[in-house]
């Protein structure tokens, strides 16, 4: 995260020793890692997103990715973050996990629901936005038509995902 504060080290990066995906969060300002699993995770914040991916090896299931895409994001950071997790192919299903203070989770939102309907989405999708106008972001979510599934908690929202990805797989296999 201080790259930028030295010149002479940022300058030895090698795109070639990076994966795709990381590399393009990094351009994004983001922090991703691809982790193989099957639960994507797109969360504000490395300790939510340590919780978050904690949570769901808890429940039995493994994190696809730790997508920390920083407080500042906008509804195009947002889109792009959620573009990146469902270009992860093990993804079976996304977590958003969001507590945001300083960010507009209504920006969070349109840009989710932006994502979902230029890919068609048809993994489930559960959403846990709590913070700076949060009420209105959830109400986007729901009146998308979607299907995204709110949760108020972290541990409601892993619950969820962690449901609908094995029914899903039930249904499917």
């Amino acid at each position: 995260n201080a790259l930028f504060r030295h010149p002479a080290i940022s300058a030895m990066r090698d795109r070639n020793e990076e994966l795709p995906l990381e590399a393009r969060a990094f351009d994004s300002g983001m922090n991703y890692v691809s982790l193989g699993g099957q639960i994507g995770c797109f969360v504000i914040g490395a300790g939510m997103a340590m919780a978050t991916m904690d949570a769901i090896k808890a429940y039995g299931e493994e994190p696809a990715n730790f997508l920390d895409c920083g407080s500042k994001t906008s509804s195009a950071d947002a889109e792009e973050a959620f573009n990146i997790i469902l270009a992860e192919c093990g993804a079976k299903g996304i977590l958003v996990n969001i507590f945001g203070g300083i960010t507009q989770l209504d920006s969070i939102a349109e840009g989710i629901v932006l994502a979902m309907r230029k890919n068609a989405v048809s993994i489930p999708v559960v959403a846990r936005l709590e913070g700076t106008n949060g009420d209105l972001a959830n109400e986007i979510l729901k009146s998308s038509g979607l299907g995204i599934t709110l949760a108020s908690s972290l541990t409601g929202g892993v619950e969820n995902i962690v449901r609908l990805v094995r029914e899903r797989e039930a249904n499917v296999g």
